[in-house]
């Protein structure tokens, strides 16, 4: 009989040792490691734009349309040059110094340039006739007096042009500060 008392005291340890075990492996398990992410968030708040910019008639899209004639053997940046006919209005009182950008598609050659529809065929972007204006590039503007835009259609030397018509489209901005 006493054997017996010392195999269940035995037996009662064993089981009591091994209970206590997976009792200590189930709570290591309910515990994971500490997992964290640093969020950022950020954004600007902007007022309405004390400035509009307008095409021919106050309309709110600006055509530039260089007609039926032009020939792919007198592309050459300067021929069939047209203005680009915009007009900047602003509330009373804007004292800010202001600019035109203009963004859109670049060209695949050249710098600056806006993509058209034909490969190989791009538009240049001037300001009085001669001084270049580069895709983002900033122009000074002055409401007294305006800066007279022009695109002409600009050719990739390696390219022969097909007969066809071409679009481009970009986008002018009146950044200030």
């Amino acid at each position: 009989m006493t054997d017996m008392k010392i195999n269940n005291c035995a037996l009662s340890s064993m089981v009591l040792g091994v209970v206590s075990c997976l009792f200590a492996t189930q709570v290591m398990a309910v515990k994971p490691p500490p997992f964290t992410a640093e969020l950022s968030i950020s954004g600007e708040i902007q007022l309405p734009l004390p400035c509009k910019i307008m095409g021919e008639g106050g309309k709110t899209q600006i055509t530039v349309d260089f007609g039926d004639a032009v020939s792919t053997t007198r592309i050459d940046g300067v021929n069939y040059r047209q203005p680009i006919d915009y007009f900047v209005k602003c509330e009373a009182g804007v004292t800010n110094v202001l600019a035109l950008k203009m963004t859109g598609t670049s060209a695949d050659f050249g710098t600056g340039l806006l993509k058209t529809s034909i490969p190989g065929l791009a538009i240049k972007l001037t300001r009085d006739r001669d001084t270049v204006v580069a895709l983002d590039e900033k122009v000074p503007l002055k409401l007294t007096s305006q800066a007279q835009l022009y695109a002409t259609p600009v050719q990739d030397g390696k390219t022969t042009l097909p007969g066809k018509e071409f679009t481009a489209s970009g986008t002018l901005h009146v950044v200030y500060y």
